[in-house]
C-alpha cells in the first residue's frame, strides 16, 4: 500500500509539475507576443500622428499670410512625435528579440530588418524626410514640393510603410490567435491528464487504504479501551478507581442506593515498601485488595480511592457502632500479610460518611470519610463517622496556616533556650533552642497549638531557618560579652533535611556566628533516623558532620525504633524522653527503660542526655547511672535571650553558689 501510494503521489506531482511549467512557458510566450503587439501598434499610431503634423505644417506654409509662430508650434509637436517614434522603435526591437526562441521570429525579423523593403528601412527614410521638412525654410521655391511627395506616399494608409505595418500587424494578430487557441487546447489536455492521474492515484490507494484504515480503526478501538481502563480502573489491583465508581453509580438503578462510604487507608506504606521493595508493592496492594473482598459483601462496591486508600460503598447499616464487627475487620486487615518472601503488617485507618451516596456527591463524601478517619483510634473498636465539626477543624487549620505565614513575614518566631547542665557538676554545658511564637500583641502561642500544623503544612522548615538566623545572632552576642553558651541544639524536620540547598544555608548560618568552631548540633526524631536510607537525608546529615555538627536522636523510645535498632543509627547523642523520666518514681518499667538506655549509650560510646528532670532525686538517679547531661525544669526552664544571658552571667562571671 505504501509503495502504491508513493508511486501514485510521484506521478501526480510529476503531472502537476509538467502542467505548471508547460502553462508557464505558454503564458510567457503569450505575454511576449502581447507586449510586442502593443509596442508595434503604438509605433503605428505615432507614425500616423507625424503624418498629420506634416499635413498641418504644409497647410500652414500654404497660407497667404504665413504664421511663423504656428509653424514653430507644429514643428515642436513633430519633433516630440519623432522622439517618441525613436523610443518606440527601440522598444519594439527589444520586444522582437524576446521572441527569438519561437518559430515565427524569423518572419517578423525579416519584415522589420531585411532590406530593401524592411519596415525599419522605410521608417528611417520617412523620419529623415520629416527632419528635412522641419529644417526647410524655402517652401514655395521651385522644387520645394518634391520634399513632401515621399512623406505623403510613405505615411499614407496605402503607402509603402503603411502597407508594411498593416501586414506585420495582421501577421501578429494571426499568431496571437493561434497561440491563444493552442493555450486553450493545452490547458484542456493538461486538465484531463491531471484528472486521469488523480483517478489513477485514488484507484491505486483506495483498496489498500481501506484495508489499512480497518487496521487503524481496530488499533484505535483497542487503544480507546485501554485508555478507558486506565482512566477508570486501578492498574495495580484491577478495581475501579474513583472515576470508574462514579460511572458505575450513575449507570445503576436508583432503587439500589449506597447508604454509606467506608474509607480504608494504609498508613505504613513507606515502611512496607522498604521491607518488600518497590517492585513488590503492586503485589502487596493486590493481596490487600483480596483481603478487603473477604470483608466486603456481594452487594457492596469496592474501589481504589487513592494511592494508599480503598473505598467500600455500603448498602447496609454503617459499621461504626458495631464493636464486634469493627474488631473483626481490624483483625483481618491488620494481620500479617505474606508478600513474596516477606511478611508485613498493614496499619490501617478507617472512617466513614453517611447518607445516600450518588455519582454527584461521591467526591464530597470521600473528603468527609477522610476527615472522619483522622480521628480514628484502633483501640476504641469503632469506625468514626463524619460530623460537621470535622470540616470546621480543617477550616480552622487553614486559618492557622495563613497566620503562620504572616508570622513568618513579621518574624514572630523566636528561640527560647533551655540550658543543659553537666550531670556531675550541675553547671551549664550547652542548651537546646525551642521555637516560641510571640505575636505582635505580645501573646505567646504554645508550641503544641501550632507545631503539628506547621509540620503538616511544611512551614516548619522556614520557621526553623528563621530561628537559626536568630540563634546565630544570639550566640554571637553572648560570645562578644565573654560568655560561653556551649553548643546549641535545634530540631530539624525531615523536609528541612531534604532541601537541595540545605548545605549552603547551614554554611551561611555558621559563618554568621563568627565562631572558631561549629556551635550548633542537629536533633532528629526516630522517624527521621529510620529513614536514613533516603539519599537526600543521608547526604544532609553527612554534610552537617563535615561542618562540625553533632547529630542527636531526640525523644528516644517514643517512636518506631526498638532498643536493638539503636545500634544501626548513625548518631552521636541519644536523648532519653521525659515521658520515661517522669514515671520513674511510680513505674519500675520506666525506671528500667532509663537504666537500659543510659547503660546502652555507655557501651556504644555515645553521649546520653536525660530530658524532663524536675526533681533532685531524678537528677541524682541519672547522675549515678553515668548519664552525660541533664535537661529539665529542676535546673532551667526554656527562657528568652535576655533571661538566658542573665543566667550565664550569674554562673560564669559571678560563680555558681549553693
Amino acid at each position: 500500500m505504501t509503495v502504491a501510494y508513493i508511486f501514485a503521489t510521484v506521478v501526480l506531482c510529476g503531472a502537476l509539475l509538467f502542467s505548471y511549467f508547460t502553462m508557464k512557458r505558454i503564458l510567457i510566450e503569450q505575454a511576449s507576443l502581447y507586449a510586442f503587439g502593443t509596442s508595434t501598434n503604438e509605433l503605428s499610431i505615432t507614425i500616423r500622428d507625424t503624418s498629420l503634423y506634416s499635413s498641418d505644417l504644409k497647410a500652414a506654409k500654404e497660407l497667404p499670410d504665413s504664421n511663423s509662430r504656428l509653424e514653430e508650434k507644429i514643428k515642436i509637436q513633430m519633433m516630440t512625435a519623432l522622439e517618441r517614434v525613436s523610443a518606440l522603435k527601440k522598444e519594439t526591437t527589444a520586444r522582437l528579440l524576446s521572441l527569438q526562441d519561437y518559430s515565427y521570429y524569423k518572419d517578423f525579423h525579416n519584415m522589420f530588418n531585411s532590406p530593401p523593403d524592411s519596415i525599419w528601412h522605410k521608417l528611417d527614410q520617412y523620419v529623415n524626410r520629416l527632419h528635412e521638412i522641419i529644417i526647410d525654410n524655402n517652401y514655395g521655391t521651385p522644387g520645394a514640393d518634391l520634399l513632401w511627395l515621399p512623406v505623403e506616399a510613405t505615411a499614407a494608409k496605402n503607402g509603402t510603410l503603411g502597407k508594411s505595418y498593416s501586414a506585420a500587424l495582421e501577421r501578429l494578430q494571426m499568431i496571437i490567435a493561434e497561440r491563444s487557441s493552442h493555450l486553450d487546447k493545452t490547458h484542456k489536455r493538461l486538465t484531463f491528464f491531471s484528472v486521469i492521474v488523480v483517478m489513477l492515484e485514488l484507484l491505486l490507494i483506495f483498496y489498500p487504504l481501506k484495508r489499512q484504515l480497518g487496521k487503524v480503526n481496530t488499533r484505535l478501538l483497542s487503544a480507546h479501551k485501554k485508555l478507558y481502563n486506565q482512566a477508570n480502573y486501578d492498574q495495580q489491583t484491577g478495581l475501579p478507581n474513583t472515576s470508574g465508581v462514579i460511572k458505575q453509580i450513575h449507570s445503576q438503578p436508583s432503587e439500589q442506593p449506597y447508604l454509606y462510604l467506608l474509607i480504608v487507608g494504609i498508613e505504613n506504606t513507606d515502611t512496607i515498601s522498604r521491607i518488600v521493595g518497590p517492585p513488590s508493592l503492586d503485589i502487596f496492594f493486590t493481596e490487600f485488595a483480596n483481603r478487603l473482598h473477604s470483608v466486603d459483601s456481594s452487594d457492596n462496591l469496592l474501589f481504589r480511592a487513592g494511592d494508599n486508600e480503598f473505598g467500600i460503598l455500603l448498602t447496609h447499616q454503617t459499621l461504626s457502632d458495631d464493636t464486634a464487627t469493627v474488631s473483626s475487620i481490624q483483625k483481618v486487615l491488620g494481620s500479617k500479610l505474606p508478600v513474596n518472601n516477606s511478611i508485613v503488617y498493614p496499619k490501617v485507618r478507617l472512617g466513614c460518611s453517611g447518607t445516600k451516596i450518588t455519582s454527584e456527591n461521591l467526591l464530597d463524601k470521600l473528603i468527609d470519610a477522610r476527615l472522619a478517619a483522622q480521628v480514628y483510634e484502633a483501640a476504641e473498636f469503632r469506625i468514626p463517622k463524619y460530623e460537621s465539626y470535622m470540616r470546621s477543624s480543617i477550616e480552622d487549620e487553614n486559618i492557622l496556616v495563613e497566620k503562620l505565614r504572616n508570622g513568618l513575614t513579621n518574624r514572630e518566631f523566636v528561640p527560647y533556650y533551655q540550658i543543659k547542665v553537666d550531670a556531675n557538676t550541675g553547671y551549664a554545658c550547652g542548651m537546646e533552642a525551642l521555637c516560641r511564637w510571640v505575636q505582635t500583641d505580645g501573646t505567646i502561642v504554645p508550641p503544641f497549638e501550632f507545631i503539628p500544623v506547621a509540620e503538616k503544612s511544611g512551614i516548619i522548615t522556614e520557621i526553623t531557618w528563621q530561628l537559626l538566623e536568630q540563634i546565630a545572632i544570639d550566640y554571637k552576642a553572648w560570645i562578644s560579652q565573654g560568655l560561653n553558651p556551649g553548643r546549641i541544639a535545634f530540631n530539624a524536620a525531615e523536609s528541612m533535611l531534604r532541601e537541595i540547598n540545605f548545605l549552603n544555608r547551614i554554611k551561611t548560618i555558621l559563618e554568621s556566628t563568627e565562631a572558631s568552631h561549629c556551635p550548633l548540633d542537629l536533633e532528629i526524631t526516630e522517624n527521621v533516623a529510620l529513614g536514613l536510607e533516603s539519599e537526600a537525608i543521608t547526604k544532609a546529615l553527612s554534610a552537617a558532620r563535615t561542618l562540625g555538627m553533632e547529630i542527636a536522636l531526640d525523644d528516644f523510645g517514643t517512636g518506631y525504633a526498638s532498643l536493638s535498632s539503636i545500634v544501626g543509627l548513625d548518631v552521636d547523642i541519644i536523648k532519653v524522653d521525659k515521658s520515661f523520666v517522669s514515671k520513674m518514681s511510680t513505674s519500675s518499667d520506666s525506671r528500667t527503660v532509663v537504666v537500659t538506655i543510659i547503660h546502652l549509650c555507655q557501651q556504644l560510646n555515645k553521649k546520653c542526655v536525660v530530658e524532663g528532670v524536675e526533681t533532685r532525686e531524678e537528677w541524682e538517679f541519672c547522675r549515678d547511672l553515668g548519664c552525660t547531661e541533664i535537661q529539665g525544669y529542676y535546673f532551667h526552664r526554656p527562657a528568652p535571650f535576655l533571661d538566658v544571658q542573665e543566667a550565664l552571667i550569674s554562673e560564669q562571671r559571678l560563680g555558681k553558689t549553693g
